[in-house]
């Protein structure tokens, strides 16, 4: 088999984004396609540590923001039920001040 056709059958096994990175390059002969085919897949194993790496921040951080709302929302309950309880009158647990309490009255 002649080299062109070596070539042309290594290339022909490849994804097409890889048969354009090495046609990007120049690439002329079996010995460099091999090298730089090579070279795209430890490019491509970076890659996809970079990828899982990101995909762990981001879930990292989707906890964090989960945690903090949950966090705000029991200070806003607490806030609440305190809050409630200064509210109101404190004789018939009406929602009226104490003073306007009509059972104070009677």
């Amino acid at each position: 088999m002649s080299e062109e056709d070596k070539l042309f059958n290594f290339t022909a096994g490849l994804q097409g984004w890889a048969q354009s990175e090495l046609r990007r390059q120049g690439v002329k002969d079996l010995q460099s396609a091999i090298a730089v085919a090579d070279s795209l897949v430890d490019y491509k194993i970076s890659g996809a540590s970079f990828e899982s790496k990101e995909k762990k921040y981001k879930e990292k951080d989707r906890a964090d923001r989960s945690r903090k709302e949950e966090e705000s929302s029991s200070k806003v309950d607490a806030s609440a039920k305190a809050s409630k309880g200064k509210r109101g009158s404190f004789i018939c647990d009406g929602p009226h001040l104490a003073k306007d309490c009509q059972k104070e009255r009677s």
